[in-house]
């Protein structure tokens, strides 16, 4: 009697998805982590919903209309003018973007409330996320612009401080530059890459997934 052998044929997808009926928000490329939770791992098809998530928007126009009231009444309260600037070529948008393992990444988290982006108007940085907070915005009172890519910005909130921003490239091919935020009065000085949204696709990504339920499990990039 002639023996009957199955040949099983294994996909080339990543072994961690062939394993569960996780509900992957995205299709990965490779896995850096499991929890107990979900998964953390890179993606690079720039036509999941993520890519256009990190992308900061001033949400509506009634939003916007609100803001621009709310400040025009601080400004008047700190006895200032609202200034408008030509920014020209100057990126408007600008999204969060980080170091792991000799590259660049961008980061969807699993709770959206914590990513932020930047969101250059002629006369506002807003800082665009969804708990917005109109006291960390800055109204710009100068700006300057270097060989169209570097930038230094003074600034006040709406606490009345005095903020200096100074933006310069660090990856040309990426749109990658570091900001350095300081705030005079407080002698306290920040610094963090942003990367100019219209090079955010590409640039893989970095997802915390937790599927179908809510849970905070962040990514901890080791800068």
């Amino acid at each position: 009697m002639k023996q009957i052998i199955f040949i099983f044929l294994v996909s080339s997808s990543p072994s961690f998805a062939q394993k569960t009926d996780f509900d992957f928000g995205a299709k990965p490329d490779s896995l850096i982590k499991e929890t107990e939770f979900g998964y953390i791992y890179i993606i690079s098809d720039t036509s999941s919903i993520y890519y256009n998530w990190i992308i900061p928007t001033i949400d509506t126009e009634m939003i916007h209309s609100i803001q621009n009231q709310y400040f025009s009444r601080e400004l008047e309260t700190l006895n200032l003018s609202n200034s408008h600037f030509n920014l020209g070529s100057f990126p408007r948008k600008w999204n969060s973007v980080y170091r792991y393992q000799n590259e660049y990444f961008l980061y969807a988290p699993s709770d959206w409330m914590s990513n932020s982006g930047f969101y250059f108007s002629d006369s506002i940085i807003y800082i665009a996320k969804s708990d917005w907070e109109p006291a960390t915005d800055y109204i710009m009172k100068d700006f300057k612009l270097s060989n169209e890519v570097n930038a230094t910005i003074q600034t006040i909130n709406l606490l009345g401080q005095q903020i200096d921003i100074s933006i310069h490239l660090v990856d040309k091919s990426l749109g990658i530059y570091q900001w350095v935020i300081k705030n005079q009065q407080e002698n306290e000085t920040t610094k963090f890459l942003m990367q100019n949204s219209e090079f955010s696709k590409k640039t893989r990504m970095i997802v915390s997934d937790c599927g179908d339920r809510k849970c905070i499990m962040e990514f901890d990039f080791g800068n």
